[in-house]
């Protein structure tokens, strides 16, 4: 994996390289990342996705095992706090596995986590690489 330095103002408008931020492969679609988007394949997205479904259902279910443990009181107290604790591990554990990470510099933000191919793109935009 490797890391891309690109421009806030580049990312909140599309301007990314048509490559796929995380195989390197040709670009077929966006995912939101905070303001902006990035390229990936079919395959990422639908890989994204998946980790977000799982992770709204690990909330809703610890929430749920929250309210039961209020209503109920006792042993179930201590399965909510269980089920927070796993659905917030799983969920930022998931977001590691499969997303990438970002830094701010300045008028600028660091990616890591990315593919070497569009880390090389990424620097060509600004004429480095």
């Amino acid at each position: 994996m490797a890391s891309a330095r690109v421009r806030i103002v580049d990312l909140e408008s599309g301007r990314m390289p048509a490559v796929c931020v995380k195989t390197g492969e040709a670009a077929v679609t966006t995912v939101r990342f905070g303001k902006g988007a990035l390229p990936v394949t079919a395959a990422v997205s639908a890989r994204v996705e998946r980790a977000r479904q799982v992770g709204y259902s690990l909330f809703a279910l610890a929430t749920a095992a929250s309210i039961l443990a209020v209503i109920t009181k006792g042993a179930l107290v201590k399965a909510a706090v269980l089920a927070w604790a796993l659905a917030l591990g799983v969920r930022g554990g998931l977001r590691v596995l499969v997303w990438v990470g970002a830094r701010t510099e300045g008028d600028a933000v660091r990616l890591t986590r990315v593919h070497p191919v569009f880390a090389r793109q990424a620097g060509r935009l600004y004429g480095k690489g």
